[in-house]
């Protein structure tokens, strides 16, 4: 064989009978111009050209009769099946669907003719759904937890589809996009490892999806003017998916609420774990426009139960704030480096909402998650708060021992996580 047609699609029958239409010279699939450059350029220079391909009516030589069958298919569209002609066999389909059986076939051919191939064909699988997660956080502020909780969740990024990793207030001249990428980078370093395990996110495409939200809280009215990120909240709440956009808010809600100001309408697609006690106290106004003006927003505020992250629970041996950090994750990577060079204990109280995710049914505030549980307060039906029971209180704060309790499972899966950052 000189040279292969493909054909591919997901109906057998039609792909089986499929052709290629005649005056298709040049194997792109429509008879335009290309095909008649060739054609004129043949048939002038004929008998120069050696097996001509433009001899589409097989008789040794390019003349009217092959410029007549080109005519007649001028300007038709070839069956969406055919893929076109090519020296190789390789033939990249692109993103095919979910859960679909797809059949091919590829024409041998050569100057005698055309050997028609055998239909194939191979199924795909239905990939794990995953939660789509967008992150905003003021990394880059006077607290380093930011950090701590930016590398934990990279760790984890094969089970999120990230749509989002967003810079956000309260504090303008310390925090950026610049301190999300600076992890990323780190990231980039270990990501062979990582991926080796699991099927984690490129690098780029972390970098493609990080934005720079407001730099300055909200003013009274709890917004102003729409930002890079906000914007972007909008734009991937609007997109055509049946699952929830999740929003960890690990800094000011600034951006959460001037996008919900924005277009009210992501109300019914979102879902918000806001990290709240100091961040609230930053910026009340967002916080308040959101609480006060859209009671019908699925909305977890969690002001202190997150801080079970690094409060209470087992800490002996290697499960203390500084023994696991030293033991389990300096010199695991260059992430774990990273996390090193921020803060040598654990802190990351903005961690919960990630495990949130990670353990527990996403869809019920209300029981068991490493995350935490919350309760109900009577401000609505999608509103979540730290639970005030004495049982659930430690060190002054409601609801850590909801958290805390799962601290051994939270750090040795933690553990693994590491161990894969430094080697495959």
């Amino acid at each position: 064989a000189l040279s292969h047609d493909v054909y591919f699609g997901t109906d057998q029958a039609a792909v089986a009978s499929a052709t290629r239409l005649l005056g298709d010279i040049n194997g792109d699939g429509p008879v335009n111009l290309s095909d008649l450059s060739i054609l004129a350029y043949q048939w002038l220079t004929y008998p120069g050209v050696v097996n001509p391909s433009a001899d589409i009516e097989f008789n040794s030589k390019v003349d009217i009769e092959d410029f007549a069958s080109l005519a007649f298919d001028w300007q038709r569209t070839s069956d969406t099946i055919f893929k076109g002609n090519q020296s190789d066999t390789t033939y990249d389909p692109g993103t095919l669907a979910e859960d679909t059986t797809y059949y091919w076939r590829i024409d041998e051919k050569n100057s005698v003719g055309t050997t028609t191939g055998v239909v194939w064909s191979f199924r795909t699988v239905t990939s794990p759904t995953l939660p789509r997660v967008i992150v905003s956080t003021d990394i880059g502020g006077s607290d380093p937890d930011d950090f701590q909780s930016m590398v934990h969740y990279l760790v984890y990024a094969d089970k999120f589809q990230t749509e989002g990793l967003l810079s956000s207030p309260p504090e303008p001249t310390k925090g950026s996009k610049a301190d999300i990428l600076a992890v990323i980078n780190a990231y980039e370093t270990d990501y062979s490892n990582l991926n080796s395990h699991a099927a984690f996110p490129t690098p780029q495409s972390l970098r493609d999806v990080t934005k720079q939200g407001a730099f300055n809280v909200a003013p009274a009215a709890g917004y102003s003017t729409a930002t890079e990120g906000s914007n972007w909240i909008i734009s991937r709440a609007n997109v055509a998916d049946p699952r929830p956009l999740w929003i960890l808010v690990w800094g000011s809600i600034t951006d959460v609420a001037q996008a919900v100001h924005d277009d009210p309408s992501i109300k019914s697609k979102i879902r918000v774990y806001s990290i709240g006690g100091w961040n609230t106290q930053q910026d009340p106004y967002a916080r308040n426009y959101l609480y006060n003006s859209h009671p019908d927003l699925w909305f977890i505020e969690c002001d202190s139960t997150g801080r079970g992250m690094y409060i209470g629970g087992d800490q002996s041996g290697d499960l203390g704030n500084t023994t696991f950090v030293a033991q389990h994750v300096r010199y695991h990577g260059a992430l774990g480096d990273f996390f090193y060079s921020k803060k040598t204990d654990i802190k990351m109280g903005d961690t919960s909402s990630v495990l949130y995710l990670l353990n527990g049914d996403q869809n019920t505030p209300t029981t068991a998650h490493w995350g935490g549980m919350f309760g109900t307060t009577g401000h609505g039906t999608n509103y979540w708060h730290d639970l005030t029971d004495a049982i659930y209180s430690e060190g002054g704060y409601y609801g850590v021992k909801t958290v805390s309790v799962h601290r051994v499972s939270i750090l040795r899966d933690w553990q693994t996580r590491m161990d894969w950052a430094d080697a495959p």
